[in-house]
């Protein structure tokens, strides 16, 4: 039976670790131990109906006072509060799009569910790893010392999943199973344990979960070291569509549908099912809903920084969310996409592109206190991708780049004239620009005795690690120092960010460029069709 309740289930309190603390007449409210409200104080009025709570939060130096309701029920407690200090109190204790729902079990009580005690555990064991894994990379002095630190995630991940899956075999037909499930697969993805439990999540095996339990289930939930192939990532995906689907206009649908996006594989160069089944579902069913904001933001490429090669087919879809939807952040996030979609048409779209940025930079001003910081920070954006799109405007010469290369050996750019060049800026600390070094091999083997050239631009100290670890790496291609004397920084002048790419022609033409690593069979179809021009003549 679905319900439209967003009162998160016992299960969801666990594996946030949700904690409200009363003391006199104050009140926190953390999660995984970091707070999800400012210092707060509280009064009561037990005779409404239902009983209210007035929440007074300093925040920003401002006195704001939230009234919310709240009910008890044995040891269980659920606050309703608004979002805006300036809405109307609650009617329900329940979340809606205004409103979110704490909830909080007193923790004298003894245990009622052993099972989901443990899932949390375990959840918190991957946390923990994942956490000490990062501040110890922080730490790393060597290529080596990274690589150990990733390996000690990782076996400690297996070791979770191992038991996350043996949880769920002791709660075959629970909630509880569909946690532990889905925990395992998302911890190590490749291991055994993860591949089984992938397998065991199945929309059949769905059918029987509410929605609104599903979300609290998956809330959160992301690949711990980013290691599921695209094939498993958009499985996943898939799995939760054919649930959605079930119940397409449920209160939860659009938040499912919005999160089970995270996971299709965008980077590929086709639209994924997935992707194409849940943008299906939010155009005919979900405009309106405040849950949307991350489909956008998928679209406008949030992954790699330039929009994925298929997200053209929902320029419409991101113009219906821009104009229709009532709430100002998911506007905005479709505003602020629409360009970097557009731009993906190529060289006759720019001029609209930079209008599109333009546009979002008058409509969302930042005057707006909910979203005043994240305005700010995509019209500064919107500011450096016109930048870029001027410096590098496809289908005109590229820039005269002249420089040393990481040997302190001249380099211009216009000496590789003749050859398809592929530019790419890196850093030995970028890890996304690392993992593009492997494809950039093949590239190179690839591309031997044809007129191709990759170029680097790299930020980096030339000391002796720097060269030890380009050695180690195969990177056998010339990059220029990104810092130049008595000139800007080379990323500067193109307004580029680590990792980007630049594809220019035999005749030095700009021929595309990606704020972010392309997806590699994206790249290759292009760097081909350029190759074998050449080659004709």
């Amino acid at each position: 039976m679905e319900s439209g309740d967003r009162t998160p289930c016992s299960l969801k309190v666990r594996l946030e670790r949700i904690r409200l603390t009363f003391k006199d007449a104050s009140l926190t409210v953390t999660a995984k131990e970091q707070p999800l409200l400012p210092a707060a104080t509280f009064t009561l009025d037990a005779r409404r109906d239902p009983k209210a709570i007035d929440v007074t939060v300093t925040a920003q130096k401002q006195k704001l006072v939230l009234r919310g309701v709240y009910a008890l029920d044995g040891g269980r407690l659920r606050i309703a509060l608004p979002f805006d200090d300036n809405a109307e109190r609650p009617a329900a204790v329940k979340a809606a799009a205004t409103t979110q729902v704490f909830v909080g079990e007193r923790a004298t009580d003894a245990s009622t569910d052993p099972a989901a005690d443990a899932l949390a555990e375990l959840a918190a064991d991957v946390e923990k790893a994942t956490a000490d894994r990062q501040a110890r990379r922080v730490k790393a002095e060597s290529a080596d010392d990274w690589a150990k630190r990733d390996a000690e995630l990782a076996s400690t991940c297996e070791a979770v999943a191992g038991r996350l899956v043996k949880l769920a075999d002791e709660n075959l037909g629970r909630l509880v199973e569909v946690a532990a499930l889905s925990r395992a697969f998302a911890a190590a993805p490749r291991s055994a344990a993860g591949k089984k439990a992938l397998d065991r999540l199945t929309p059949t095996r769905l059918k029987e979960v509410a929605l609104a339990d599903l979300r609290d289930v998956v809330e959160g939930l992301k690949d711990t070291d980013d290691t599921a192939t695209l094939q498993q990532q958009e499985r996943f995906a898939r799995v939760l569509l054919g649930r959605v689907e079930q119940s397409p206009t449920h209160a939860d649908a659009a938040w499912l549908l919005n999160y089970l996006c995270g996971w299709s594989a965008c980077e590929q160069e086709k639209v994924p099912e997935s992707f194409a089944g849940a943008a299906a579902l939010i155009r005919k069913h979900h405009l309106a809903s405040p849950d949307i904001a991350n489909v956008c933001e998928h679209l406008g490429g949030n992954r790699s920084g330039s929009a994925p090669a298929w997200a053209g087919k929902y320029d419409g879809l991101l113009r219906a969310i821009a104009k229709e939807n009532p709430s100002r952040y998911v506007r905005g996030q479709a505003a602020y996409a629409l360009p970097k979609v557009v731009l993906g048409a190529g060289e006759a779209c720019q001029d609209e592109a930079i209008e599109l940025f333009r546009a979002y930079q008058k409509e969302f001003d930042s005057k707006d206190p909910p979203t005043a910081n994240l305005e700010g920070g995509q019209r500064r954006s919107a500011d450096k991708h016109i930048k870029t799109i001027r410096a590098l405007w496809i289908g005109k010469p590229a820039p005269p780049l002249e420089g040393v290369d990481t040997e302190g050996r001249p380099l211009k750019l216009a000496d590789y004239k003749g050859k398809v060049v592929v530019m790419s800026v890196w850093g030995t600390w970028c890890l996304p620009c690392m993992k593009f070094v492997a494809h950039e091999r093949k590239l190179v083997e690839r591309m031997k005795g044809k007129p191709f050239a990759l170029l680097g631009i790299n930020l980096d100290e030339y000391n002796e690690a720097f060269h030890a670890r380009v050695k180690k790496e195969g990177i056998t291609w010339r990059s220029f120092q990104d810092r130049r004397e008595g000139k800007p920084d080379i990323t500067e002048e193109l307004s580029l960010i680590f990792p980007s790419v630049v594809l220019i022609d035999h005749a030095g033409i700009v021929r595309g460029w990606w704020r972010g690593a392309p997806a590699p069979d994206v790249l290759d179809r292009e760097i081909d069709k350029l190759v074998e021009a050449v080659s004709k003549k």
